[in-house]
């Protein structure tokens, strides 16, 4: 999957990532990103981690929102 800039996009976080969530939250907001709580049809992306839960996964599939791995945030904060 190719990500464009998440600048101004909405995301519900779900799993375990290698920091804190309120840390990752915090980090998303300083380049831009909407942290939304539950998955709509207004989510640009499901960021998945490990132990995630599978409520958002499968609302997240049923509408077609595409999904960001935790590795494929890192590679983009470390481009940005």
């Amino acid at each position: 999957m190719t990500m464009e800039n998440l600048n101004g996009k909405s995301v519900v976080i779900t799993g375990t990532f290698w920091i804190e969530r309120k840390e990752l939250v915090q980090e998303l907001k300083k380049i831009g990103v909407i942290v939304m709580s539950s998955i709509s049809k207004n989510t640009d992306y499901l960021l998945v981690g490990e132990k995630l839960g599978n409520s958002k996964l499968s609302k997240a599939e049923q509408l077609d929102i595409p999904k960001i791995s935790e590795q494929q945030l890192i590679n983009y904060l470390k481009k940005i």
